[in-house]
């Protein structure tokens, strides 16, 4: 209930919504490929290899969106 609260309620700009929207799903398609299928088995260590991979093609503003810019709200 956390994740959809965040989007929901925290988030009143539809358009930071939709972008938020936009990286979640790239975070997910990223998962997929490495086969981590289900939300629970998301661990600390696949997101700081995630936020690795963005910081190779991204500056530091477009990582920080992705992660929702507040390390403990990933």
């Amino acid at each position: 209930m956390r994740f959809i609260d965040f989007f929901t309620a925290n988030i009143r700009n539809p358009n930071t919504r939709a972008a938020y929207g936009v990286a979640v799903c790239s975070f997910f398609r990223w998962l997929e490929k490495r086969g981590v299928t289900e939300f629970a088995a998301v661990r600390t260590h696949l997101v700081s290899a995630y936020v690795e991979v963005l910081g190779r093609f991204y500056k530091a503003p477009t990582v920080k969106q992705h992660v929702g810019g507040d390390p403990h709200a990933v």
